[in-house]
């Protein structure tokens, strides 16, 4: 089983600078802060709760796999297959 996490490069990467406004999805919610001020920390959050689910993945023996919206999401599965393939999985 393969467990394939899908996020924006934008999410990875915090590539905001200056001032903006940060507007979560689900609850509308609306946060003003400088990208370059919280870029760091974001970075680290966002390694430390992928990294999270990697483990829990890891424990149920469920494979995690980060995908982007950037890549075409045919030829990632393909990937994986013809990897899981090579490795007799």
């Amino acid at each position: 089983m393969v467990l394939l996490q899908v996020m924006d490069p934008a999410e990875l990467d915090f590539p905001f600078r200056g001032v903006s406004d940060f507007i979560d999805m689900e609850t509308e919610e609306r946060l003003e802060a400088d990208g370059e001020l919280v870029q760091r920390a974001y970075r680290e959050a966002v390694a430390e709760a992928i990294e999270e689910i990697r483990r829990r993945c890891g424990t149920m023996r469920v494979e995690h796999r980060v995908v982007t919206t950037d890549r075409d999401p045919v030829a990632c599965v393909e990937e994986l297959l013809a990897e899981r393939e090579r490795l007799g999985a």
